[in-house]
């Protein structure tokens, strides 16, 4: 069973990667990025915030993302997120590094998983990052 989880995860990867390799540009695989790890992961919220103040998300309405509440995630101040719909949401978030620095979060209802979650967006923020 091992074995066939291996291969669906590099096969997942190995899609992952190539869609970000067809953005025509780093804003567009940031997006691109954000709305697979959000998919993937099952997650209610994923967002990347750069070093540079850039901001891309799904999960929150446009102009209503709570900055302060992600900061606070990013810093190790806070794990709970709230998410419109789904609140008090447990977090996962990986630094990120290459020519755009900055932090992948995803946000997710229930603590089962999370640990896998953890994992798993640090494998995206590989991707991301390459």
């Amino acid at each position: 069973m091992l074995a066939s989880t291996n291969v669906l995860s590099t096969q997942l990867l190995a899609e992952f990667v190539a869609v970000l390799s067809a953005a025509p540009d780093s804003t567009s695989a940031t997006r691109v990025a954000v709305e697979r790890a959000a998919r993937a992961l099952e997650a209610e919220a994923a967002v990347v915030v750069g070093n540079d103040g850039s901001v891309t998300s799904v999960g929150f309405p446009l102009g209503r993302i709570p900055l302060d509440e992600i900061a606070d995630v990013i810093a190790g101040r806070r794990t709970i997120l709230d998410v419109p719909g789904a609140e008090g949401c447990h977090t996962a978030v990986t630094p990120l590094g290459g020519a755009s620095p900055g932090h992948l979060l995803v946000a997710r209802t229930g603590e089962d998983g999370l640990v896998s979650t953890r994992s798993a967006s640090s494998g995206a923020s590989r991707g991301c990052s390459s």
